[in-house]
């Protein structure tokens, strides 16, 4: 199959190592970039925190840009979104890396007993991104749990020209388009498609990684989404 991975540059060639190591194609369009902040999230650091949440192996990139800066932060207690971003962080030198499930809302559920007592006389410190669902500082919020956040990176829009477009979708055509966010999801549907891709996709599976993002799925396309059974990779491509 012709699998279209539409993460950003250096995520793509990540996963599509895995597809090839499924037997599969994969074709990359990445449609967002990151612009890093390392001065934002080095400058929150320094400031009193009592640990540190994470929910994307993106900030753990920005964090090693920071070189030997970040080296007297590595022994903070961090909270990772999944096992994946926790790998990230420890590749970076944090000695201290806890995982949830895939979701701000597991990191709540899980970590909820011991953010309140860590947080009792400092706040937790988010390391986020931009743009971000609200859930999980909504989350915390309702838990009592302290926290300031820094967006240590955003996320922009990749320009993409009408014949690249068009030629990672139909030359030949792709069987499966992989959605990993909602920014992602809104982008590609944005996107000037041609009436021949749009019948490509008509006719493909359009894997998503959570229910949130397979709402940003257009209606007339809804019969051709699938949803991953946990927010994490692995499970997405399971699909496959």
């Amino acid at each position: 199959m012709r699998v279209l991975v539409t993460r950003p540059e250096e995520a793509s060639r990540k996963t599509a190592a895995k597809i090839a190591a499924l037997g599969h194609h994969a074709v990359i369009l990445p449609l967002m970039a990151a612009e890093h902040h390392p001065q934002a999230a080095l400058d929150a650091l320094r400031q009193p925190h009592a640990a540190v949440a994470v929910t994307s192996a993106e900030t753990a990139r920005v964090l090693q840009t920071l070189g030997g800066e970040v080296h007297p932060y590595l022994q903070d207690t961090v909270f990772a979104v999944g096992d994946a971003t926790a790998d990230a962080l420890r590749a970076t030198g944090f000695a201290s890396v806890q995982a949830a499930e895939g979701t701000g809302a597991s990191m709540v559920e899980r970590f909820r007993p011991q953010l309140r007592q860590m947080t009792s006389q400092r706040p937790l410190l988010y390391l986020a991104g931009q743009p971000r669902s609200p859930v999980f500082e909504e989350d915390l919020e309702a838990a009592g749990i302290p926290v300031t956040t820094v967006v240590s990176y955003t996320m922009r829009p990749v320009p993409i020209p009408e014949a690249a477009l068009s030629s990672a979708l139909e030359t030949p055509p792709v069987d499966v388009v992989l959605l990993y966010s909602r920014a992602t999801a809104l982008r590609f549907f944005e996107l000037p498609l041609s009436d021949e891709s749009l019948i490509v996709l008509s006719r493909s599976r359009i894997l998503c990684l959570s229910e949130n993002i397979a709402q940003a799925v257009p209606k007339a396309l809804e019969s051709t989404v699938e949803t991953a059974a946990s927010p994490v990779e692995d499970s997405l491509l399971a699909l496959l």
